[in-house]
């Protein structure tokens, strides 16, 4: 991932031994799969080298991520070396989607996320639209309270052990089925029969 990983990294890792853990069935189901990333696992992959590894090596998964993302990721940079380091490692990790571009046509799912509730930030909102456009992919995320499993099925969970402490990042996908039940219930749609 080239020269600003490595001093991205030498600047924020923590941890030296890591222990991932994950289901045995992981890699045939997400190998060669798209990935939305959020924050906190765009920070995963910077800190914990066998993650990104694990991810882009191994299962050969490409990334995307969305313009807030970006933003959070950014946020909090001393100088302006320091954020284009950061701009630069995201490009290098893969696409950014402008996903508000279509929010015109994500009417249903906003009614729906609204009245499902929940605090899921305007980021996560956005996140969980990506998977509704893109239902092929998944998410990976450390929040799990934020993307919600009335619509999402959460497919993974990949545990990581640093030695000091342990993260918990969820893969989530779209679910048709759930989707529809949900939609039917909050928009009191009626079958078509």
């Amino acid at each position: 991932i080239g020269k600003s990983f490595s001093v991205l990294q030498k600047r924020l890792k923590k941890h030296s031994k890591m222990n991932i853990l994950h289901s045995p069935t992981l890699t045939s189901e997400l190998s060669n799969s798209n990935l939305f990333l959020d924050t906190n696992a765009i920070k995963g992959l910077l800190n914990i080298q066998e993650m990104l590894t694990l991810f882009k090596v191994e299962l050969e998964c490409s990334f995307t991520t969305i313009p807030s993302v970006v933003f959070e990721f950014t946020r909090g940079s001393e100088t302006p070396g320091v954020f284009n380091e950061r701009r630069e490692f995201i490009d290098r990790l893969g696409n950014v989607y402008p996903i508000e571009k279509h929010l015109e046509e994500l009417q249903e799912l906003i009614i729906v996320l609204q009245r499902l509730g929940g605090n899921a930030s305007y980021t996560d909102f956005l996140l969980t639209a990506c998977l509704h456009q893109f239902r092929n992919s998944f998410l990976l995320t450390e929040d799990h309270k934020d993307f919600p499993l009335e619509i999402l099925d959460r497919k993974h969970l990949i545990t990581v052990d640093t030695g000091k402490e342990i993260r918990n990042y969820g893969i989530y996908q779209w679910s048709i089925s759930k989707f529809d039940k949900a939609a039917d219930n909050i928009l009191k749609r009626k079958p078509p029969f």
